[in-house]
């Protein structure tokens, strides 16, 4: 607990019940466990908000890259132009062996 051995508690307990008195030692324990409550109900809420934040960039960077892969699949590419045959390349030599 805390890395508080059995004689330190002896002496916090000690202190408290000099500081406090006898009456209001319950009191003053009520309130600390109540803020002791308060402040784990405040950290696991904490905590389940990050993890949903966590969950929410997953799925975020799994439509995007699905996104990504649609945009690329339906994307129209243009079809080449076939060549086309220029009178220079007609009168070459070339061109008219291999024809």
């Amino acid at each position: 607990m805390f890395g508080i051995g059995m004689p330190e508690l002896l002496i916090i307990l000690v202190v408290a019940l000099i500081v406090f008195g006898p009456n209001k030692l319950p009191e003053v324990g009520k309130s600390m466990g109540r803020a002791v409550r308060e402040f784990k109900k405040a950290i696991n809420e904490f905590k389940q908000s990050m993890d949903v934040d966590t969950d929410l960039t997953e799925v975020k960077k799994a439509f995007d890259e699905i996104k990504g892969d649609v945009k690329e699949t339906i994307e129209i590419k243009p079809k080449p132009e076939p060549e086309k045959k220029t009178e220079l390349a007609e009168k070459t030599p070339e061109h008219k062996e291999s024809q």
